[in-house]
C-alpha cells in the first residue's frame, strides 16, 4: 500500500492540475513563461482556437447583411432614376474579443519555436481581417448614412469597391483559419500530450471530427458552387457517418463520465449533441429552402446547426483536460466554426472590372504547350501566407483552366533538392493537392535545385513547347560558375528560367534580375495582388505557332 504522504501528495498534484487545465487564470504577457510541455502547448493552441470562434461567432451573419444590401443596390441601379438614392448602410462594426486575443498572444511562447513566427504572423492576419472588416463597414455607413443620390458615379464605384473589399477579406479569412488549424493539428500531432491508456478520448474524437470534417467538406462544396437543383447534396455519407457514432457509443466513450443529458459538464452528453446538431445540418440541407451556389441565407441556416456542433466538440475536447471525467486528461485540439457566405455581385451590365481577377478570365487557346518546373525554396523564411502558400494557391487556382497536354514539374529544396511532382497533367487536381503537404524548414541550396529543375527541364522537354523553370525565392544565395553555365546552355536548348521574389527585403534583387534575363525569363516581385497574373503571364509566354 502507498504511504498516506505520498497519496497525499499525489492527489493534491491531480487537483492543481485539474484547476490549472479547467480554468486556466488569464495573464498578461509580461507574467507568463514559456512553457514546452505537451500540455501547455495543447492549451495555447486551443486558446487561438477560440479566438477564431468567438470572432466568428461575433460576425458570421453580417454576411447575409452584405449580401442584401448588395442585392437592393443591385436593383436600384439596374432601374436608376434621377430620385434614386442609397440606402444607409446598417452593418457597423462589431465587438471584437480583445481581451482573449492578448491573452492568446501572451501564450505564443508556449508554441514550438519551428512554428511560433508562422503561426503568430497567422494569428495577427486574421485579427487584422477582423479590423479591416469593421474598418469597411464604419466607411460604408458613414458614406451613405445621408441617402445621397444615387446618380453619383464615383460614389457609387465607392460602394461597390467596398463591398467587393467585404467579399474578399471574407474568403481570405476562411482561407488563413483553415491554414492556421491546419498547422495546430500538426503541432498537436507532433507534441500530442494524449497517452495510449486514453483510448475512449481518443476513439471519440477521432469519430466526432470524421463526421465534422465531412459536413465541412459539403460547406466548401457549396461555397464553391457545385449543388445545384439538378445536381443536390447527396448526405448519404454523413448519415452513415453518423450512425456508426451512434451505434458505437458506449464502445467509444468507455469509463469517462456520464453526468446525464442536461448537464453541461457531461462528456457523453457533448459527444450526443455532436449527432444531433450534424442530423440538424443535413435536415437544413434538405430543407424548404433549397441550397444552390452562392444562396447565402439559407447557407446560414445550415452554418448555424454545423457551428452549433463545432461548439459541442470544442467542449467535449475542453472535458477531456478535466482529471474528474474518469477517464485520464487527453487535452485535445478543437477545431474552427464556419462563416456565413457573401460574394459581391454587380448590376447587369454594369459591372466593374474585378478587384480580384479569377481563373474563368484565362484562356489558354493559341498558346504553345507548357511543361512548367516550379521550384520552390522551401527554407524557414518561405513559411508566411504571402510567399510559399501563395505560390501554391496560385498553381491550384490555374489547375482548373489548364489542358491535358500542359505539363508541371515541381522541385523543392532547402538544405537539400528533391522532385515532388515530375511531368503530371496540369489538370491533374489530386496530384496538385499534394503540394498542400509542403512546409518550410531549413536553410538555402538553391544550386542543387537549379541543378535538379534543368534536368527535370530537359528530361520531359516539349518540342515547340513553353519549357520553363519558374525559381520561387526569397532569399540570397549562392550561384556557381557551373550552374550559370548550365543556365546559359538551357537557354539555347529552348529552356527559360524565370525568377519569382518574394518579400519586400531580398537583399540580392539585382543578382535575381541578372539571374532570370541570363536564363531568357523574367524577373517579377510577386504579391498577393499580382501572383496569379504573374503565373499566367509565364504559362502564356510563347504562342502556338512560334
Amino acid at each position: 500500500m502507498p504511504h498516506p504522504f505520498w497519496k497525499h501528495l499525489l492527489s493534491s498534484l491531480i487537483l492543481i492540475l485539474t484547476c490549472v487545465t479547467a480554468q486556466p487564470s488569464p495573464l498578461q504577457s509580461s507574467d507568463h513563461l514559456p512553457d514546452d510541455s505537451p500540455v501547455a502547448i495543447a492549451q495555447a493552441l486551443n486558446l487561438h482556437l477560440d479566438v477564431i470562434n468567438l470572432c466568428v461567432r461575433s460576425t458570421y451573419r453580417r454576411q447575409r447583411t452584405y449580401f442584401y444590401y448588395n442585392q437592393r443596390l443591385d436593383e436600384k441601379v439596374a432601374s436608376m432614376s434621377e430620385v434614386s438614392k442609397f440606402s444607409s448602410f446598417s452593418a457597423k462594426a462589431v465587438a471584437l474579443p480583445t481581451a482573449q486575443y492578448q491573452r492568446a498572444k501572451s501564450t505564443q511562447t508556449d508554441i514550438p519555436q519551428d512554428y511560433r513566427d508562422t503561426f503568430s504572423t497567422l494569428f495577427d492576419s486574421l485579427w487584422e481581417l477582423q479590423l479591416g472588416q469593421n474598418k469597411v463597414c464604419i466607411t460604408l455607413h458613414d458614406i451613405t448614412s445621408s441617402q445621397p443620390s444615387l446618380s453619383d458615379t464615383i460614389l457609387r464605384h465607392r460602394v461597390y469597391e467596398l463591398l467587393a473589399q467585404l467579399d474578399h477579406m471574407g474568403q481570405e479569412y476562411g482561407r488563413l483559419s483553415t491554414k492556421m488549424e491546419d498547422m495546430a493539428i500538426q503541432i498537436h500531432s507532433q507534441h500530442s500530450p494524449i497517452g495510449e491508456s486514453n483510448t475512449a478520448w481518443i476513439n471519440s474524437a477521432q469519430g466526432l471530427k470524421s463526421a465534422l470534417d465531412t459536413a465541412r467538406g459539403y460547406l466548401i462544396q457549396t461555397r464553391a458552387g457545385v449543388y445545384t437543383e439538378s445536381h443536390p447534396l447527396d448526405t448519404t455519407q454523413l448519415n452513415h457517418m453518423l450512425r456508426t457514432l451512434a451505434q458505437n457509443r458506449d464502445g467509444n466513450l468507455g469509463n469517462i463520465r456520464d453526468l446525464g443529458p442536461t448537464n453541461g459538464n457531461s462528456a457523453p452528453a457533448r459527444y450526443d449533441q455532436v449527432i444531433r446538431q450534424l442530423h440538424r445540418m443535413i435536415d437544413a440541407y434538405h430543407g424548404a429552402r433549397r441550397v444552390t451556389a452562392y444562396a447565402p441565407p439559407a447557407y446560414e441556416n445550415i452554418v448555424v446547426e454545423f457551428n452549433q456542433a463545432v461548439e459541442h466538440y470544442n467542449q467535449f475536447a475542453r472535458l477531456s483536460a478535466q482529471a474528474d471525467m474518469t477517464e485520464s486528461p487527453s487535452y485535445l485540439l478543437q477545431t474552427t466554426k464556419e462563416q456565413g457566405l457573401y460574394r459581391v455581385s454587380y448590376p447587369e451590365s454594369k459591372a466593374p472590372t474585378p478587384p480580384h481577377p479569377t481563373n474563368t478570365l484565362i484562356s489558354m487557346e493559341g498558346y504553345a504547350y507548357n511543361h512548367m518546373v516550379l521550384l520552390l525554396d522551401v527554407s524557414g523564411s518561405m513559411n508566411h501566407p504571402t510567399k510559399l502558400p501563395l505560390i501554391k494557391e496560385s498553381v491550384q487556382q490555374l489547375s482548373t483552366a489548364m489542358r491535358e497536354y500542359d505539363r508541371l514539374s515541381v522541385v523543392v529544396y532547402s538544405d537539400d533538392a528533391h522532385a515532388v511532382l515530375t511531368n503530371v497533367p496540369f489538370t491533374d487536381q489530386d496530384a496538385i493537392a499534394t503540394l498542400n503537404s509542403l512546409s518550410s524548414k531549413g536553410k538555402t541550396n538553391a544550386q542543387k535545385g537549379i541543378q535538379l529543375a534543368y534536368q527535370l527541364a530537359h528530361s520531359e522537354y516539349i518540342p515547340q513547347g513553353n519549357n520553363r523553370i519558374i525559381l520561387a525565392t526569397d532569399g540570397d544565395f549562392d550561384i556557381s560558375k557551373e550552374t550559370h553555365r548550365l543556365i546559359k546552355s538551357g537557354t539555347k536548348e529552348g529552356i527559360a528560367l524565370t525568377v519569382f521574389g518574394f518579400g519586400s527585403r531580398i537583399p540580392n534583387t539585382k543578382d535575381l534580375e541578372h539571374l532570370a534575363k541570363e536564363g531568357k525569363g523574367n524577373y517579377v516581385a510577386v504579391r498577393r495582388n499580382n501572383s496569379l497574373q504573374a503565373m499566367i503571364k509565364e504559362l502564356t509566354a510563347v504562342h502556338m505557332h512560334e
